[in-house]
């Protein structure tokens, strides 16, 4: 009997506390301002390499040249 009594006071609980969180909404009109500027900014397209193979380095590499010396660096 004590263990139904501690299930029903659990169960009461998380019920009132979804109804009072019911209505949360996930964004306010705040944050949603400078949303059509970032959906203009937006690709699903993501750039794999910077020019795909070249003479020295393989893709996402790019060739990097100082006074003393050069390597492949990452894009």
């Amino acid at each position: 009997m004590r263990r139904l009594g501690i299930a029903v006071a659990v169960v009461a609980a998380l019920l009132v506390g979804g109804l009072l969180s019911w209505k949360a909404e996930a964004t306010t009109a705040a944050g949603t301002a400078g949303l059509p500027e970032a959906v203009k900014n937006y690709s699903l397209i993501e750039k794999a390499a910077c020019v795909g193979y070249g003479k020295h380095c393989p893709p996402g590499f790019t060739w990097v040249c100082r006074p003393n010396r050069c390597w492949c660096a990452r894009c």
